[in-house]
Protein backbone atom coordinates (compact mmCIF):
# COMPACT_ATOMS: atom_id res chain seq x y z
CA UNK A 1 0.00 0.00 0.00
CA UNK A 2 1.12 3.41 -0.78
CA UNK A 3 2.16 5.11 2.22
CA UNK A 4 0.20 8.50 2.52
CA UNK A 5 2.42 11.98 3.37
CA UNK A 6 1.14 14.81 6.30
CA UNK A 7 2.45 18.43 5.43
CA UNK A 8 4.47 20.24 8.14
CA UNK A 9 1.30 21.55 9.87
CA UNK A 10 -0.40 17.76 9.82
CA UNK A 11 -2.37 18.70 6.69
CA UNK A 12 -3.04 15.45 4.76
CA UNK A 13 -2.38 15.15 1.39
CA UNK A 14 -4.91 15.55 -0.60
CA UNK A 15 -4.53 13.49 -4.54
CA UNK A 16 -6.38 15.33 -7.36
CA UNK A 17 -7.26 12.87 -10.21
CA UNK A 18 -8.57 14.49 -13.27
CA UNK A 19 -8.61 11.55 -16.11
CA UNK A 20 -9.12 13.69 -19.72
CA UNK A 21 -9.88 12.12 -22.93
CA UNK A 22 -9.15 14.85 -25.99
CA UNK A 23 -10.59 17.65 -23.76
CA UNK A 24 -7.78 20.28 -24.93
CA UNK A 25 -7.65 23.23 -23.47
CA UNK A 26 -10.71 22.62 -21.11
CA UNK A 27 -8.83 20.05 -19.39
CA UNK A 28 -6.34 22.89 -18.55
CA UNK A 29 -9.14 25.20 -17.01
CA UNK A 30 -10.04 21.97 -14.45
CA UNK A 31 -6.12 22.15 -13.65
CA UNK A 32 -6.39 25.47 -12.54
CA UNK A 33 -9.18 24.99 -10.86
CA UNK A 34 -7.46 22.73 -8.93
CA UNK A 35 -4.03 24.42 -8.33
CA UNK A 36 -6.03 27.14 -7.45
CA UNK A 37 -7.33 25.93 -4.10
CA UNK A 38 -5.97 27.20 -0.65
CA UNK A 39 -5.65 24.26 0.72
CA UNK A 40 -1.19 23.84 0.92
CA UNK A 41 -1.15 19.93 0.74
CA UNK A 42 -1.73 18.09 -2.40
CA UNK A 43 -1.50 17.02 -5.88
CA UNK A 44 -3.05 16.85 -8.67
CA UNK A 45 -2.48 14.05 -11.27
CA UNK A 46 -3.73 13.84 -14.84
CA UNK A 47 -4.39 10.69 -16.81
CA UNK A 48 -4.86 11.16 -20.34
CA UNK A 49 -6.95 8.18 -21.69
CA UNK A 50 -5.47 8.17 -25.41
CA UNK A 51 -6.10 11.71 -26.38
CA UNK A 52 -5.57 12.14 -30.25
CA UNK A 53 -5.63 16.20 -29.58
CA UNK A 54 -2.62 18.38 -28.09
CA UNK A 55 -2.87 17.41 -24.43
CA UNK A 56 0.14 14.66 -25.13
CA UNK A 57 2.22 17.67 -26.73
CA UNK A 58 1.10 20.33 -24.80
CA UNK A 59 -0.18 19.85 -21.00
CA UNK A 60 3.40 18.03 -19.40
CA UNK A 61 5.51 21.53 -20.52
CA UNK A 62 2.77 23.66 -19.56
CA UNK A 63 2.47 22.48 -15.51
CA UNK A 64 6.29 21.28 -15.54
CA UNK A 65 6.30 20.00 -11.77
CA UNK A 66 3.14 21.12 -10.39
CA UNK A 67 1.10 18.28 -12.60
CA UNK A 68 2.04 14.53 -12.64
CA UNK A 69 0.69 13.52 -16.09
CA UNK A 70 0.02 9.69 -16.76
CA UNK A 71 -0.40 8.82 -20.17
CA UNK A 72 -2.19 5.42 -21.06
CA UNK A 73 -3.65 3.69 -24.35
CA UNK A 74 -7.63 4.43 -24.53
CA UNK A 75 -9.34 2.58 -21.98
CA UNK A 76 -12.55 4.72 -20.37
CA UNK A 77 -12.94 6.73 -17.44
CA UNK A 78 -13.17 3.81 -15.12
CA UNK A 79 -9.81 2.66 -15.92
CA UNK A 80 -8.35 6.23 -15.74
CA UNK A 81 -9.24 6.88 -12.24
CA UNK A 82 -8.04 3.59 -11.41
CA UNK A 83 -4.85 4.47 -12.63
CA UNK A 84 -4.64 7.19 -10.93
CA UNK A 85 -5.83 5.80 -7.49
CA UNK A 86 -3.19 3.60 -7.77
CA UNK A 87 -0.62 6.36 -8.30
CA UNK A 88 -1.54 9.16 -5.80
CA UNK A 89 -0.33 9.23 -2.48
CA UNK A 90 -2.70 11.50 -0.92
CA UNK A 91 -4.52 10.31 2.29
CA UNK A 92 -7.50 11.70 0.31
CA UNK A 93 -8.80 11.24 -3.29
CA UNK A 94 -10.74 13.79 -4.45
CA UNK A 95 -12.11 13.58 -7.82
CA UNK A 96 -11.92 16.02 -10.64
CA UNK A 97 -13.82 15.60 -14.95
CA UNK A 98 -11.88 17.24 -16.99
CA UNK A 99 -14.43 19.83 -18.39
CA UNK A 100 -15.21 20.90 -15.00
CA UNK A 101 -14.00 23.28 -12.43
CA UNK A 102 -13.95 23.70 -8.82
CA UNK A 103 -15.05 26.44 -6.85
CA UNK A 104 -12.71 28.33 -4.14
CA UNK A 105 -12.40 26.63 -1.06
CA UNK A 106 -13.80 23.23 -2.03
CA UNK A 107 -10.76 21.59 -0.21
CA UNK A 108 -10.14 22.70 2.77
CA UNK A 109 -13.60 22.41 3.54
CA UNK A 110 -13.81 18.68 2.81
CA UNK A 111 -10.64 17.78 4.44
CA UNK A 112 -11.78 19.64 7.79
CA UNK A 113 -15.29 17.77 7.91
CA UNK A 114 -13.20 14.25 7.15
CA UNK A 115 -10.51 14.78 9.67
CA UNK A 116 -13.02 16.38 12.39
CA UNK A 117 -15.34 13.27 12.06
CA UNK A 118 -13.41 10.04 11.23
CA UNK A 119 -16.97 8.22 10.89
CA UNK A 120 -17.24 9.22 7.27
CA UNK A 121 -15.60 7.57 4.43
CA UNK A 122 -15.94 10.61 2.15
CA UNK A 123 -17.45 14.17 1.74
CA UNK A 124 -19.39 15.66 -1.29
CA UNK A 125 -20.88 19.14 -1.97
CA UNK A 126 -23.64 21.01 -4.02
CA UNK A 127 -22.76 21.31 -7.70
CA UNK A 128 -23.66 23.76 -10.13
CA UNK A 129 -24.48 24.55 -14.02
CA UNK A 130 -21.88 26.34 -15.76
CA UNK A 131 -21.88 27.44 -19.65
CA UNK A 132 -19.57 26.18 -22.08
CA UNK A 133 -17.13 29.11 -21.24
CA UNK A 134 -17.37 28.00 -17.34
CA UNK A 135 -19.68 31.02 -16.54
CA UNK A 136 -22.04 30.01 -13.78
CA UNK A 137 -25.50 30.15 -14.65
CA UNK A 138 -26.95 30.43 -11.30
CA UNK A 139 -28.85 26.66 -11.23
CA UNK A 140 -27.57 23.61 -8.84
CA UNK A 141 -27.23 20.89 -11.03
CA UNK A 142 -29.82 18.34 -10.60
CA UNK A 143 -30.47 17.51 -7.10
CA UNK A 144 -27.02 17.89 -5.57
CA UNK A 145 -28.12 20.35 -2.77
CA UNK A 146 -30.22 18.10 -1.20
CA UNK A 147 -27.83 16.06 0.27
CA UNK A 148 -27.36 15.23 4.35
CA UNK A 149 -24.66 13.75 6.33
CA UNK A 150 -25.34 10.00 7.42
CA UNK A 151 -26.74 6.63 5.37
CA UNK A 152 -27.07 8.11 2.28
CA UNK A 153 -27.66 4.63 0.26
CA UNK A 154 -31.55 5.28 0.07
CA UNK A 155 -30.73 8.57 -1.43
CA UNK A 156 -28.16 7.77 -4.15
CA UNK A 157 -30.28 4.32 -5.03
CA UNK A 158 -33.94 6.46 -5.21
CA UNK A 159 -32.05 9.33 -7.69
CA UNK A 160 -28.21 10.29 -7.47
CA UNK A 161 -27.38 13.25 -5.80
CA UNK A 162 -23.55 13.01 -5.76
CA UNK A 163 -21.85 14.21 -8.37
CA UNK A 164 -17.96 12.79 -9.11
CA UNK A 165 -16.37 16.55 -9.02
CA UNK A 166 -17.73 17.50 -5.70
CA UNK A 167 -16.38 13.89 -3.80
CA UNK A 168 -13.55 13.61 -1.84
CA UNK A 169 -12.86 10.20 -0.35
CA UNK A 170 -10.10 8.37 2.25
CA UNK A 171 -8.29 6.48 0.42
CA UNK A 172 -8.30 3.48 2.43
CA UNK A 173 -12.00 3.07 1.60
CA UNK A 174 -11.42 2.40 -2.29
CA UNK A 175 -8.40 -0.14 -1.76
CA UNK A 176 -9.86 -1.48 1.35
CA UNK A 177 -12.96 -1.95 1.63
CA UNK A 178 -14.99 -1.16 -1.46
CA UNK A 179 -12.60 -1.75 -4.34
CA UNK A 180 -11.85 0.39 -7.01
CA UNK A 181 -14.12 2.03 -9.97
CA UNK A 182 -16.06 -0.95 -12.34
CA UNK A 183 -14.01 -1.63 -15.30
CA UNK A 184 -16.48 -3.63 -16.61
CA UNK A 185 -19.04 -1.15 -16.67
CA UNK A 186 -19.42 1.20 -19.84
CA UNK A 187 -21.64 3.81 -18.00
CA UNK A 188 -22.78 4.54 -14.71
CA UNK A 189 -19.35 3.51 -12.78
CA UNK A 190 -19.91 6.80 -10.56
CA UNK A 191 -22.70 6.07 -9.54
CA UNK A 192 -21.85 2.40 -8.87
CA UNK A 193 -18.60 3.57 -6.62
CA UNK A 194 -20.96 5.77 -4.47
CA UNK A 195 -23.69 3.01 -4.11
CA UNK A 196 -20.95 0.85 -2.54
CA UNK A 197 -19.21 3.35 -0.46
CA UNK A 198 -22.50 4.45 0.98
CA UNK A 199 -24.10 0.62 1.34
CA UNK A 200 -21.10 0.19 3.98
CA UNK A 201 -20.06 3.80 5.20
CA UNK A 202 -21.77 6.84 5.87
CA UNK A 203 -20.68 10.02 3.74
CA UNK A 204 -20.98 13.77 4.80
CA UNK A 205 -22.45 16.54 2.85
CA UNK A 206 -20.63 20.05 2.71
CA UNK A 207 -23.81 22.59 2.01
CA UNK A 208 -22.18 24.73 -0.20
CA UNK A 209 -21.40 25.05 -3.98
CA UNK A 210 -18.11 22.78 -4.45
CA UNK A 211 -18.11 22.55 -8.07
CA UNK A 212 -18.96 23.85 -11.96
CA UNK A 213 -20.62 21.76 -13.89
CA UNK A 214 -20.07 22.33 -17.46
CA UNK A 215 -22.71 22.10 -20.11
CA UNK A 216 -20.93 22.29 -23.42
CA UNK A 217 -21.98 20.63 -27.14
CA UNK A 218 -19.35 17.65 -26.55
CA UNK A 219 -21.13 15.96 -24.29
CA UNK A 220 -24.52 15.41 -26.08
CA UNK A 221 -23.68 14.01 -29.59
CA UNK A 222 -25.55 10.89 -30.11
CA UNK A 223 -28.37 11.64 -27.54
CA UNK A 224 -30.12 8.47 -28.11
CA UNK A 225 -26.88 6.18 -27.62
CA UNK A 226 -25.89 8.18 -24.80
CA UNK A 227 -29.29 7.16 -23.06
CA UNK A 228 -29.07 4.03 -24.50
CA UNK A 229 -25.37 3.20 -22.65
CA UNK A 230 -26.88 5.23 -19.51
CA UNK A 231 -29.60 2.56 -19.31
CA UNK A 232 -27.14 -0.01 -19.84
CA UNK A 233 -25.21 0.92 -17.15
CA UNK A 234 -28.06 1.18 -14.85
CA UNK A 235 -29.23 -1.78 -15.49
CA UNK A 236 -25.53 -3.59 -15.37
CA UNK A 237 -25.23 -1.68 -11.85
CA UNK A 238 -28.51 -2.45 -10.40
CA UNK A 239 -28.11 -6.34 -11.24
CA UNK A 240 -24.85 -6.54 -9.35
CA UNK A 241 -26.25 -4.54 -6.37
CA UNK A 242 -29.22 -7.09 -5.98
CA UNK A 243 -26.39 -10.39 -6.25
CA UNK A 244 -24.40 -8.03 -3.76
CA UNK A 245 -26.87 -6.58 -1.36
CA UNK A 246 -25.85 -7.41 2.39
CA UNK A 247 -28.43 -8.80 5.11
CA UNK A 248 -28.83 -5.73 6.28
CA UNK A 249 -30.01 -3.80 3.21
CA UNK A 250 -32.41 -6.81 2.12
CA UNK A 251 -35.05 -4.86 3.15
CA UNK A 252 -34.07 -2.73 -0.55
CA UNK A 253 -34.22 -5.59 -2.35
CA UNK A 254 -37.72 -4.37 -3.67
CA UNK A 255 -36.98 -0.72 -4.31
CA UNK A 256 -33.74 -1.73 -6.24
CA UNK A 257 -35.87 -4.63 -8.18
CA UNK A 258 -38.39 -1.62 -9.14
CA UNK A 259 -35.39 0.05 -10.41
CA UNK A 260 -34.25 -2.50 -12.32
CA UNK A 261 -37.52 -2.89 -14.12
CA UNK A 262 -37.56 0.63 -14.46
CA UNK A 263 -34.86 0.74 -16.86
CA UNK A 264 -35.94 -2.53 -18.64
CA UNK A 265 -38.60 -0.41 -19.33
CA UNK A 266 -36.97 2.63 -20.44
CA UNK A 267 -34.64 0.44 -22.64
CA UNK A 268 -37.02 -1.18 -24.26
CA UNK A 269 -38.96 2.28 -25.52
CA UNK A 270 -35.15 3.31 -26.97
CA UNK A 271 -34.77 -0.10 -28.72
CA UNK A 272 -38.44 -0.32 -30.08
CA UNK A 273 -38.93 3.14 -31.24
CA UNK A 274 -38.82 2.27 -34.94
CA UNK A 275 -41.98 -0.12 -34.40
CA UNK A 276 -44.03 3.25 -33.09
CA UNK A 277 -46.13 2.64 -29.81
CA UNK A 278 -47.80 -0.65 -30.79
CA UNK A 279 -44.18 -2.14 -30.62
CA UNK A 280 -43.21 -0.12 -27.26
CA UNK A 281 -46.41 -1.37 -25.73
CA UNK A 282 -45.93 -4.34 -26.17
CA UNK A 283 -42.69 -4.97 -25.07
CA UNK A 284 -44.39 -2.49 -22.24
CA UNK A 285 -46.79 -5.79 -21.45
CA UNK A 286 -44.38 -8.43 -21.78
CA UNK A 287 -41.89 -6.42 -19.47
CA UNK A 288 -44.75 -6.21 -16.45
CA UNK A 289 -46.39 -9.41 -17.21
CA UNK A 290 -42.83 -10.40 -16.18
CA UNK A 291 -42.19 -8.51 -13.27
CA UNK A 292 -45.70 -8.09 -11.52
CA UNK A 293 -44.30 -7.97 -8.26
CA UNK A 294 -42.11 -4.72 -9.01
CA UNK A 295 -44.94 -2.96 -9.94
CA UNK A 296 -46.04 -2.08 -6.01
CA UNK A 297 -43.06 0.41 -6.27
CA UNK A 298 -43.22 3.31 -7.85
CA UNK A 299 -40.56 3.20 -10.18
CA UNK A 300 -41.17 1.27 -12.38
CA UNK A 301 -44.92 3.59 -12.65
CA UNK A 302 -42.48 6.50 -13.55
CA UNK A 303 -40.59 4.76 -16.16
CA UNK A 304 -44.21 4.29 -17.94
CA UNK A 305 -45.09 7.46 -17.85
CA UNK A 306 -42.07 9.21 -18.99
CA UNK A 307 -42.98 6.30 -22.10
CA UNK A 308 -46.24 7.78 -22.85
CA UNK A 309 -45.36 11.56 -22.51
CA UNK A 310 -42.19 11.31 -24.73
CA UNK A 311 -42.67 13.06 -27.59
CA UNK A 312 -46.45 13.38 -27.83
CA UNK A 313 -49.13 15.32 -26.15
CA UNK A 314 -52.76 15.86 -26.38
CA UNK A 315 -55.14 12.74 -27.54
CA UNK A 316 -51.78 10.74 -29.11
CA UNK A 317 -50.59 10.89 -24.27
CA UNK A 318 -54.30 10.22 -23.30
CA UNK A 319 -54.89 6.86 -25.71
CA UNK A 320 -51.35 5.80 -24.11
CA UNK A 321 -52.35 6.50 -20.88
CA UNK A 322 -55.66 4.53 -21.71
CA UNK A 323 -53.25 1.74 -23.07
CA UNK A 324 -51.22 1.14 -19.75
CA UNK A 325 -54.75 1.64 -17.37
CA UNK A 326 -56.11 -1.40 -19.33
CA UNK A 327 -52.51 -3.30 -18.87
CA UNK A 328 -52.57 -2.48 -15.44
CA UNK A 329 -56.11 -3.00 -15.00
CA UNK A 330 -56.05 -6.45 -17.28
CA UNK A 331 -53.19 -8.33 -14.53
CA UNK A 332 -54.48 -11.08 -11.88
CA UNK A 333 -54.27 -8.95 -8.37
CA UNK A 334 -57.25 -8.16 -6.16
CA UNK A 335 -59.27 -4.94 -7.76
CA UNK A 336 -57.88 -2.77 -4.57
CA UNK A 337 -54.04 -3.85 -5.61
CA UNK A 338 -54.78 -2.75 -9.31
CA UNK A 339 -56.82 0.54 -8.16
CA UNK A 340 -53.47 1.11 -5.98
CA UNK A 341 -51.45 0.61 -9.27
CA UNK A 342 -53.51 2.79 -11.68
CA UNK A 343 -53.22 5.84 -9.25
CA UNK A 344 -49.36 5.14 -9.08
CA UNK A 345 -49.34 5.57 -12.75
CA UNK A 346 -51.82 8.25 -12.82
CA UNK A 347 -49.34 10.16 -9.85
CA UNK A 348 -46.47 9.41 -11.92
CA UNK A 349 -48.28 11.05 -15.06
CA UNK A 350 -49.07 14.16 -13.39
CA UNK A 351 -45.54 14.44 -11.70
CA UNK A 352 -43.71 13.69 -15.24
CA UNK A 353 -46.50 16.38 -16.90
CA UNK A 354 -45.77 19.20 -14.32
CA UNK A 355 -42.05 18.83 -14.35
CA UNK A 356 -42.45 19.20 -18.19
CA UNK A 357 -44.24 22.15 -17.82
CA UNK A 358 -47.84 20.99 -19.27
CA UNK A 359 -49.84 22.36 -16.08
CA UNK A 360 -53.43 22.13 -17.36
CA UNK A 361 -52.55 18.01 -18.16
CA UNK A 362 -50.59 17.66 -14.65
CA UNK A 363 -53.33 19.03 -12.72
CA UNK A 364 -56.17 17.02 -14.81
CA UNK A 365 -53.86 13.56 -14.04
CA UNK A 366 -53.20 14.89 -10.54
CA UNK A 367 -57.23 15.19 -9.88
CA UNK A 368 -57.34 11.52 -11.13
CA UNK A 369 -54.77 10.17 -8.39
CA UNK A 370 -57.07 12.13 -5.60
CA UNK A 371 -60.35 10.42 -6.79
CA UNK A 372 -58.91 7.33 -7.37
CA UNK A 373 -56.25 7.22 -4.86
CA UNK A 374 -55.79 9.68 -1.85
CA UNK A 375 -53.09 7.59 0.00
CA UNK A 376 -50.89 7.81 -3.31
CA UNK A 377 -51.82 11.44 -3.37
CA UNK A 378 -50.60 12.59 -0.46
CA UNK A 379 -47.32 10.49 -0.70
CA UNK A 380 -46.09 10.57 -3.76
CA UNK A 381 -47.88 13.69 -5.64
CA UNK A 382 -48.00 16.42 -3.47
CA UNK A 383 -44.06 17.68 -3.27
CA UNK A 384 -44.76 17.33 -7.29
CA UNK A 385 -47.58 20.07 -7.04
CA UNK A 386 -45.03 22.58 -5.85
CA UNK A 387 -43.93 22.66 -9.18
CA UNK A 388 -47.49 24.34 -9.96
CA UNK A 389 -48.84 27.46 -10.29
CA UNK A 390 -51.42 29.03 -7.82
CA UNK A 391 -54.09 29.12 -10.08
CA UNK A 392 -53.70 25.42 -11.02
CA UNK A 393 -53.70 24.51 -7.46
CA UNK A 394 -56.49 26.60 -6.89
CA UNK A 395 -58.12 24.60 -9.76
CA UNK A 396 -57.15 21.31 -8.30
CA UNK A 397 -58.66 22.25 -4.81
CA UNK A 398 -61.71 23.15 -6.26
CA UNK A 399 -62.28 19.90 -8.43
CA UNK A 400 -61.15 17.02 -6.30
CA UNK A 401 -63.92 18.90 -3.64
CA UNK A 402 -66.55 19.17 -5.59
CA UNK A 403 -65.74 15.11 -7.27
CA UNK A 404 -66.05 14.14 -3.62
CA UNK A 405 -69.37 16.03 -3.14
CA UNK A 406 -70.46 14.75 -6.59
CA UNK A 407 -69.77 11.07 -5.49
CA UNK A 408 -67.49 10.86 -8.31
CA UNK A 409 -65.91 7.33 -7.09
CA UNK A 410 -66.02 6.23 -10.95
CA UNK A 411 -62.83 7.70 -12.10
CA UNK A 412 -61.21 4.14 -10.89
CA UNK A 413 -60.45 3.34 -14.02
CA UNK A 414 -59.07 6.61 -15.17
CA UNK A 415 -61.34 8.21 -17.38
CA UNK A 416 -60.85 11.53 -18.29
CA UNK A 417 -61.05 13.95 -15.81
Amino acid sequence: MTETKRAAGNEPLVSVIIPTFNRWPLVCESIDSALAQDYPNFEVIVVDDGSSDETEEELPGRYVDRVRYIRQANQGPSVARNTGIEAAQGEYIAFLDSDDLWLPGKTRAQVAVLEQDPKYAAAYGICLLADADGTPTGEVLGNTARGWSGDNFAGVLRLNHIQTSTVMVRRDVLVGTVGLFDEQMLSGQDVDMWLRITMQHLVAFVRRPVALYRVHRGQWSDYVVRCGHRLRGSQDMLQKLLTDLPPERECMRPGITGRLVACRLRLAELEHQDEGWPGTMAAVRAIIGEETEAIHTFYPHEAMAHIVCARVGGDEAEARREDVVRLLDSLEAPAGVRRRWIGMFHCAMSRQLLMDRRTAEGVASALRVALVSPGTFARHLLPALALAPGWALRNLRRRVLGGRAAGLSNAEGGGTA
